[in-house]
């Protein structure tokens, strides 16, 4: 005898954490919220630094990076120290986590998947 079967609903994955939020009246400013997951992140410590360095660069309100502001790897690696090879694995990482948005690897905005946004308004 057939018996009908019910659907499953798909399980969540990483396609909800990948949908990107967006800020909110009333929300901090959007460098205030991306730097704070940053330091709570375990990403390793190069990982973090870059990151923290990166987000200097960006505007507190919007998290975006103006175009004038130069945050190759070349840059980043000056002003953190490390080896540019670390530094272009951390902006893959980042990038990866999508934290920032941007042609080519090279960030033009930081972001924060709506998930993590979600739980960084109800910290």
């Amino acid at each position: 005898m057939d018996t009908p079967t019910t659907p499953r609903p798909a399980p969540a994955g990483p396609l909800r954490l990948t949908a990107l939020g967006e800020r909110a009246a009333g929300d901090p400013p959007m460098r205030a919220m991306w730097e704070a997951y940053i330091r709570r992140s375990h990403m390793t410590a190069a990982h973090r630094h870059t990151a923290l360095t990166l987000a200097s660069h960006a505007d507190y309100t919007t998290g975006r990076i103006p175009p004038h502001v130069p945050v190759g790897v070349e840059d980043l690696a000056i002003e953190t120290g490390l080896d540019p090879a670390r530094v272009r694995v951390a902006l893959a990482a980042l990038e990866m986590r999508c934290l920032t948005t941007g042609p080519d690897g090279m960030p033009v905005r930081l972001t924060l998947p709506a998930a993590i946004l979600d739980r960084l308004r109800t910290a």
